[in-house]
């Protein structure tokens, strides 16, 4: 089979999906929520941990972990 044309925007889009059935965000929330390592999560959820790293910077998932860990500590 060969393919006539390539078009990288498909190909970006259909990346960024699987990444997120792979990992979606609500799961690896729920996680950085419990202090698990990307290591760990990446366990967990079968993916690699250069993907785990990838979404937690994608999502902001840290970002609201660490408000909600400041707001609570307060």
């Amino acid at each position: 089979m060969v393919m006539r044309s390539f078009d990288l925007q498909q190909e970006e889009e259909a990346n960024c999906l699987g990444w997120t059935i792979l990992l979606p965000r609500e799961a690896l929330a729920a996680a950085v929520r419990a202090r698990q390592s990307t290591p760990d999560i990446a366990r967990l959820y079968g993916v690699s941990e250069r993907l785990v790293q990838y979404r937690r910077g994608i999502t902001g998932v840290d970002i609201v972990a660490a408000r909600t860990r400041r707001r609570r500590s307060a």
